[in-house]
């Protein structure tokens, strides 16, 4: 009658009955002595939990009756065991079936989303109730049992039993990750660290992790000697339930390491130092923090242990390399050197039910996670592969889930994301690949191994950005920040041995010896250079990727930028340098006023960053062919690169003035300061300091004060146009110098592409004006030397240089021909003169800046001044342009620097586009660009159509030999 009764009623009016059900499976005192149809009790169990909508699941975890009932279920139903043989009573299975009905409806209350407080509430008293009965330990313990049974029987066909004993094993994992994924899932949901804590010691107690792991290699090496759809599919089930424990356990230890580390980090201004009992009592919930980071930290070490263990190692490594060979298309794994056991190398793979790609993702991480270097405070932990082969399995993994062919691997395919899930595990998997070999390399210190796993660091960057795993529209995960101080410790660790940072008195030097070191020579063999070109290109036409913010993080990191210029391909460097030209070309001079460097785009931060490397000290006496190499490759980006600095910082001033002119006339001049923005100052201050090294036909000698105090460098000889200095020879071999040439700027090649390449640099940059902008900021500023008093001195030094080479052009420059943002004033060449009297040796130079100023303001009254200021610009000896010091890598150069037709024939490089406004950045390099000769005089090459029609409208018409009088392009 109760039986017919209960079919009556809905299914989750069932779980009312729990408790009573409990009492009686227990066998408790006063429950019913009437028997119990488990069968029934499993088809009703079942139906309820089908059944249960937010509602009734609210319903049942409000409950304080119905969770108690339940968890004493589950304290039952954790310690059945399945049936191992086929003469197994009816009723032992109808408990068995009965009991996995308990976990079932267990875990399903565990991760459903509830939103009413009583529900959350009661949703974690059954989890830490979970916890209390020790179900993860009898579960571990069944496991552990059944596994052994598979250990002991010997391969070869498998009888009745053994097939029982299958099911068996994969009956006690699945019931054991049901429970643990519940838990787990949602302790990383509810975010509540004493259950987190909790946790962590179950599963560190139980070891579960590590007993499911040891079943999931047990079954599949059974499964290969015998295999059969049902044990593969029984394996598959195992492997992935374990895999999902295994990622969900991973995101929890993420969040207590982050906790444990953030809050015992000292906050600034922290001396770390240990308080006696006699200070200063702590504030109130100081001891309550440091109770949380000690259970944070033990949790963390406890997860990380679980996670780590012998077993879970192998069977990540097992499953993974199993499903990395699939997606790849080359079959089993022992075909890449990873045959180290049996259960890896199979020559039947059981793991074919991880066809989808979005599994196959899941089943990676694990992989990555065994591989990865332990955090610091875990170094104790740490086994596993050694950085080389971790850094290779990582390349692996990040030309796999990028869909890109894996270079010198036959067959290879790789797979291509196509569904928004797949792309979303793809992305995570490739931060999570690119992070584990930024700390590879940051490990691995003096290792043996440590320049393979630096080339392999830049192929992987490579590898996840080119092709756009790791691309977004958007930052939010601050993967940017990651990938530009990972890229940042590339760039630190490829140059280090060519930078020595105690040299010249702590200042630091570089050296270029003729052999790069193992770690460039592994940056070079990376692909360090195409890969930062594409970053440029793609930062610039893809500005809402992910390339964009981590060009622009990257910042004064491409300071080191500047040896692989010299060691790099002559056709990587020199696309690297035509690439950062487009980008100049392409700049906004207002970002110069923004405030931030890097606002003025990409190539704007790394050309003035590289400026700043040349003026850095040079420590070698001897010259090398790495030095003449980057002389060479700076002779082509130099001239490209200084006027259209010029330019940028020409257009920035005269934005500035404006605005500084109508905030006089709307506020006037008592509200308006002079503020002016910083890097406009040192942007300036920087490009007149390089443009010296085009300044004068003597720059290569230096003055006999700076020659006795100019350091270790100062034994560097000086070069004149006669020929080569013989202790500068070797600068010269190897890169095809003409016969009876030297590699100085003065040499007969230079003078047979015409002698004044030099001017005609300075020509382009329009360095008048560009000093007339400096004497306007100047004026604002006013006589305030203490900060940039090396910017009044080069521009009072280039003042007078200009008077005595171009005095027409001062001349205009004074009476406003150039413009009013670029006057040459006299109030600031007094200020300028100032500086110059302050600085020893510098006398003359100050006393002809006074004469100019007095000329400028003749001028600025329309009169003609002195008639012999010319004589007096030119008494005394010739100003030696002199901001560059002669201990610097620049000023060593630049004796090197030939014209850039030269330059380019000695490297070796093809044809450029003919437009010298050339900005196109289509393709991913502008090496191997295609370029397409004009159909008239065969003599200019384009790189594109509007490249061609407007160079032919700026003026190849007329040159063209083919075109006079045409109209139209050839």
């Amino acid at each position: 009658m109760a039986r017919k009764h209960r079919q009556r009623e809905s299914p989750t009016d069932f779980l009312k009955t729990i408790p009573d059900i409990a009492e009686r499976v227990l066998g408790l005192q006063g429950a019913s002595r009437l028997p119990l149809d488990f069968g029934a009790l499993e088809a009703s169990l079942d139906a309820a939990t089908d059944a249960l909508d937010a509602s009734s699941t609210e319903s049942v975890l409000s409950s304080p009756a119905l969770r108690t009932g339940l968890l004493k279920l589950l304290a039952w139903a954790a310690r059945q065991p399945p049936p191992l043989s086929d003469r197994v009573s009816t009723e032992c299975k109808k408990k068995t079936e009965f009991a996995g009905a308990v976990v079932d409806l267990t875990s399903t209350l565990l991760l459903a989303t509830v939103s009413a407080p009583a529900a959350i509430s009661g949703q974690l008293e059954l989890a830490r109730g979970v916890l209390r009965t020790q179900a993860l330990h009898a579960a571990a313990r069944q496991v552990a049992q059944f596994t052994e049974g598979l250990i002991q029987h010997p391969p070869g066909p498998l009888p009745s039993a053994k097939r029982l004993q299958h099911v068996a094993a994969t009956l006690m994992m699945t019931r054991a990750h049901q429970l643990m994924i519940g838990v787990l899932q949602l302790t990383s949901h509810k975010g509540d660290p004493g259950l987190l804590c909790q946790l962590a010691a179950a599963l560190a107690e139980s070891h579960i992790l590590e007993h499911c792991a040891r079943a999931v290699l047990m079954l599949r090496w059974s499964s290969a000697t015998q295999p059969n759809v049902e044990m593969w599919a029984a394996l598959a089930q195992s492997a992935g339930s374990w895999v999902s424990a295994v990622n969900t356990c991973h995101e929890l230890w993420q969040k207590a390491y982050a906790s444990s580390a953030a809050v015992a980090e000292p906050g600034p201004g922290a001396s770390g130092c240990s308080t006696s009992a006699g200070d200063a009592a702590a504030p109130p919930g100081a001891s309550a923090a440091g109770a949380s980071v000690a259970a944070s930290t033990t949790a963390a070490k406890q997860l990380y242990a679980v996670m780590t263990g012998l077993s879970a190692r192998h069977a990540a490594m097992a499953v993974g390399l199993a499903v990395l060979s699939r997606l790849e298309g080359e079959g089993a794994p022992e075909r890449h050197g990873h045959a180290a056991c049996s259960c890896i190398s199979t020559e039947q793979e059981p793991l074919h039910m991880f066809d989808d790609i979005e599994s196959s993702l899941l089943c990676l991480q694990p992989l990555l996670l065994t591989i990865s270097p332990p955090p610091p405070t875990f170094a104790e932990s740490s086994r596993g592969l050694g950085p080389a082969a971790s850094t290779q399995l990582l390349l692996r993994m990040a030309h796999t889930i990028s869909g890109s062919p894996r270079s010198g691997a036959r067959g290879s395919r790789g797979l291509a994301p196509a569904t928004d899930l797949a792309r979303t595990f793809a992305t995570e998997l490739g931060c999570m690949a690119l992070s584990t070999g930024f700390r590879h390399l940051h490990r691995v210190g003096k290792h043996p191994q440590a320049a393979a796993v630096l080339g392999d660091v830049w192929r992987l960057a490579a590898a996840l950005l080119r092709h756009e795993v790791l691309g977004g529209d958007e930052d939010e995960d601050g993967t940017a920040a990651t990938c530009a101080c990972g890229l940042g410790l590339a760039f630190n660790t490829s140059v280090s041995p060519l930078w020595d940072a105690d040299a010249v008195d702590g200042d630091g030097a570089w050296r270029f010896p003729a052999d790069a070191p193992a770690s460039m020579a592994a940056a070079v063999a990376g692909g360090a250079l195409p890969f930062l070109e594409h970053l440029l290109r793609r930062s610039s036409n893809a500005p809402e990727r992910l390339e964009a913010p981590v060009a622009r993080t990257l910042t004064h990191h491409w300071f080191w930028s500047l040896p692989l210029l010299a060691y790099g391909e002559s056709l990587q460097a020199g696309a690297f340098v035509a690439t950062v030209s487009k980008l100049l070309r392409r700049a906004d001079p207002r970002a110069l006023l923004s405030g931030e460097l890097e606002g003025a785009g990409t190539g704007v931060t790394l050309a003035f960053e590289l400026l700043r490397a040349l003026e850095e000290n040079y420590y070698d006496a001897a010259a090398s062919p790495a030095l003449g190499r980057l002389a060479l490759v700076m002779s082509l980006a130099l001239p490209s690169w200084l006027p259209e600095l010029s330019r940028l910082v020409r257009e920035a001033a005269a934005l500035d003035q404006a605005a500084w002119n109508e905030e006089r006339r709307t506020a006037g001049r008592a509200a308006v300061e002079t503020g002016l923005s910083e890097d406009l100052w040192t942007c300036l201050e920087r490009l007149l300091r390089t443009l010296t090294l085009f300044g004068a036909s003597g720059h290569c000698q230096p003055r006999a004060a700076d020659a006795e105090s100019s350091g270790p460098a100062s034994t560097s000889p000086s070069c004149s146009d006669g020929g080569a200095p013989s202790d500068w020879s070797a600068a010269a071999a190897g890169l095809a110098f003409p016969s009876g040439g030297s590699p100085c700027g003065g040499d007969a090649a230079a003078r047979a592409d015409g002698g004044d390449w030099r001017a005609a640099v300075l020509e382009a940059a329009d360095v008048v004006p560009l000093v007339g902008a400096a004497l306007g900021l100047l004026e604002r500023w006013g006589r305030c030397l203490t900060e940039h008093s090396g910017l009044y001195c080069q521009v009072g030094t280039w003042a007078v240089h200009l008077a005595r080479t171009r005095p027409d052009e001062v001349r205009g420059a004074a009476r406003g021909d150039v413009g009013p943002a670029f006057m040459w004033r006299p109030i600031p060449m007094v200020f300028a003169s100032s500086a110059l009297y302050s600085s020893d040796g510098w006398e003359d130079v100050a006393r002809r800046t006074v004469h100019i100023a007095k000329q400028l303001e003749a001028w600025a009254g329309g009169g003609e001044g002195s008639p012999s200021w010319q004589e007096e610009m030119a008494t005394g000896r010739e100003v030696a342009l002199d901001p560059v010091s002669h201990s610097s890598v620049g000023f060593a150069m630049s004796r090197l620097l030939v014209p850039p037709a030269e330059a380019r024939r000695r490297l070796g490089l093809p044809a450029a586009c003919s437009y010298p406004a050339c900005a196109s950045l289509a393709g991913d390099s502008e090496a191997g660009a295609r370029l397409q000769q004009c159909g008239r005089c065969g003599q200019a090459s384009y790189c594109c159509r509007d490249c061609q029609t407007a160079h032919w409208r700026a003026g190849h018409k007329e040159a063209c030999s083919g075109g006079a009088g045409a109209s139209k392009a050839g």
